[in-house]
């Protein structure tokens, strides 16, 4: 049994703290790679951290497990969680998200969704996003967008 649901047996549907990672890869010019979640939303590749793991394990993990990919090299990009970031799931379960966002400038390995998580991935274009992805994402998304600015 996993560590959330050893938890989620303990505490129900309440609230509970998770901590997450999410990885941003720019494709090409104005393009970002998203993942068809096996729900059929459109978002980042990433997901929850294992007892453990770095952050950065995490993204390694998350995006061999998603897309057969490693990535070459992770930048920081910014941690975000707060109000934005709480909701509750289909089954009633309460999450209060902290999500580690990385960006990578290379993919080693070739693109291969895992059929299982993930159904598609393809590269859509910054003008686009947020007609595609749920909220969350592009609040993620407008983060990386706005650290481009502030560096550029």
């Amino acid at each position: 049994m996993d560590y959330v649901t050893n938890i989620r047996r303990k505490i129900g549907h309440d609230p509970l703290l998770l901590v997450g990672v999410a990885v941003i890869h720019l494709g090409e010019p104005d393009t970002l790679l998203l993942v068809r979640k096996n729900n059929g939303d459109w978002g980042l590749p990433g997901g929850l951290m294992e007892l453990g793991e770095t952050p950065e394990q995490t993204a390694q993990r998350e995006l061999y497990e998603e897309l057969s990919v490693h990535a070459s090299g992770l930048q920081l990009v910014t941690v975000l969680s707060g109000p934005d970031f709480m909701f509750a799931l289909p089954n009633e379960d309460q999450v209060c998200m902290v999500t580690i966002l990385y960006e990578t400038c290379g993919l080693e390995g070739e693109l291969q969704p895992d059929r299982e998580e993930i159904t598609a991935y393809a590269y859509h274009h910054l003008q686009e996003l947020a007609a595609v992805v749920p909220a969350r994402t592009h609040k993620l998304i407008q983060a990386w967008q706005s650290r481009m600015r502030l560096s550029s």
